[in-house]
């Protein structure tokens, strides 16, 4: 999953930013990141879930996405097998 991330990452995410600057030559993924010297996307993105781990720390008790993060959902859900639409 990580590689896929990186993929798009260096190849759209130069691409896109910094067109003018880019020449149409062979590159290697290292070589576009140290062209532009973007943060690592995967650090990116764990730092993002650790930003929204401290949120739910801190909400109200009574927020759905607390009870839903401490595992205390509201009401039941029926038994069996779904009904046909």
């Amino acid at each position: 999953m990580e590689s896929i991330i990186f993929q798009i990452h260096d190849t759209c995410g130069a691409v896109l930013d910094n067109i003018e600057t880019l020449r149409w030559t062979s590159r290697t993924n290292r070589e576009l990141r140290e062209m532009n010297k973007r943060e690592n996307i995967v650090k990116w993105i764990k730092g993002q879930r650790m930003s929204w781990l401290g949120h739910l720390e801190r909400i109200e008790e009574d927020r759905m996405q607390k009870k839903i993060f401490t595992g205390e959902p509201e009401g039941t859900r029926r038994r069996g097998k779904p009904r046909k639409r």
